[in-house]
């Protein structure tokens, strides 16, 4: 906070911009800090995922009230706890990747208190979720 977010909304406010939305920052931790990978102004996905999960508020009425330009942030209440988003992809990524490679460890995962499960790219074949690449994204 201290070292790349607050000095990123003082240097927005100090050009006159004034900046309501989502701002992603993507971080990498290193052994001389962190270090900035990107800056998203929307909600992405996976990171949407850790993120949505810990609301304790309604979302919509949170985007409608940012649009109007009345959201109090104060009235927005977290859930206790952590929330992470791990991200897995099959070999090749992020080029022309594997398909049809079976994915395991899903249902097992999904068992586990307070874990939620989400995956994209895939396809279920018979009782197996499989890595799949449409051919747009290849």
């Amino acid at each position: 906070m201290d070292s790349i977010v607050e000095p990123t909304m003082r240097g927005l406010a100090g050009e006159g911009i004034h900046y309501q939305g989502f701002l992603y920052i993507g971080l990498m931790l290193t052994a001389a800090g962190p270090k900035v990978l990107e800056f998203n102004c929307r909600l992405g996905d996976p990171e949407a995922q850790a993120i949505v999960a810990r609301m304790d508020f309604d979302l919509a009425q949170m985007l409608a009230e940012v649009a109007a330009g009345i959201l109090e942030p104060a009235g927005l209440k977290w859930k206790s706890g952590a929330s992470a988003c791990v991200v897995l992809t099959s070999g090749g990524y992020p080029g022309k990747f594997l398909s049809g490679k079976k994915i395991a460890g899903l249902t097992d995962a999904g068992r586990v208190n307070g874990v939620q499960v989400f995956h994209a790219g895939t396809l279920q074949q018979g009782e197996s979720i499989v890595t799949n690449a449409a051919e747009s994204w290849v």
